[in-house]
């Protein structure tokens, strides 16, 4: 995620018409983000979409199923689920992980260390995300 803007510099984005920023946080879980090297802390995108939603921008923030693989789905789906409530971002969606090469994450899974969810287990983790948003 990099650079974090300022409230000062939010309302200027606003007042010059930015209507929505879209912020990829693909999971709510601390593990899961550290394993993808995300960069920010789960308390840092928190803030992120606190502070560009007080600046009167709408967040539309994006969440990837099946980013815990078979490991850590419970983590991902729960600690998601609470990230997205703490987070009262304006729009969330959630898109389904698909890995192809030169993805980091795919030699993980080429090499067995990565296990992928089948469509009812995306299914489980949604459900379980859902109860604990």
């Amino acid at each position: 995620m990099g650079t974090f803007y300022t409230p000062e510099e939010l309302k200027e984005l606003y007042d010059a018409g930015i209507g929505m920023i879209y912020l990829g946080a693909e999971s709510g879980s601390q593990k899961v983000l550290d394993y993808i090297c995300k960069g920010v802390t789960c308390e840092q995108l928190i803030e992120a979409v606190h502070k560009i939603e007080d600046s009167g921008i709408k967040a539309s923030v994006t969440f990837i199923s099946g980013m815990g693989g078979k490991e850590n789905w419970e983590e991902h789906a729960i600690e998601t689920g609470t990230m997205i409530t703490e987070m009262n971002a304006s729009y969330v969606s959630l898109l389904t992980l698909i890995l192809q090469p030169p993805a980091p994450m795919y030699d993980d899974y080429r090499d067995g260390k990565f296990k992928m969810l089948s469509p009812e287990e995306v299914l489980a983790e949604t459900c379980l995300m859902l109860q604990h948003a």
